[in-house]
């Protein structure tokens, strides 16, 4: 076991996994703070229990839980394969 964790590669990964892990473990529970806190509930059941009636979906948990893209993706229309027959 000694000798696999002396892998460079091994080792990277698995500090990789690690900080993957602790950000799911972190979110997750903002996400539930947040939604605890905000009183936005994920479905209608929620509310009910809750005596309250559904709104609109909270924008600060929303934009905590779907992050936006930075980078911009071309559409699979744009990109098609041009054959050039000769």
């Amino acid at each position: 076991m000694a000798v696999q964790l002396a892998d460079a590669t091994l080792h990277i990964f698995a500090i990789c996994a690690a900080i993957l892990t602790f950000k799911l473990l972190f979110m997750v529970t903002l996400i539930g703070v947040l939604r605890r806190i905000r009183g936005a509930y994920i479905s209608p059941e929620d509310y009910r229990f809750r005596g309250r009636r559904p709104g609109a979906p909270d924008e600060l948990v929303e934009r905590v839980r779907v992050p936006t893209r930075t980078t911009s993706r071309t559409s699979r229309s744009s990109s098609r394969w041009v054959s050039s027959s000769p």
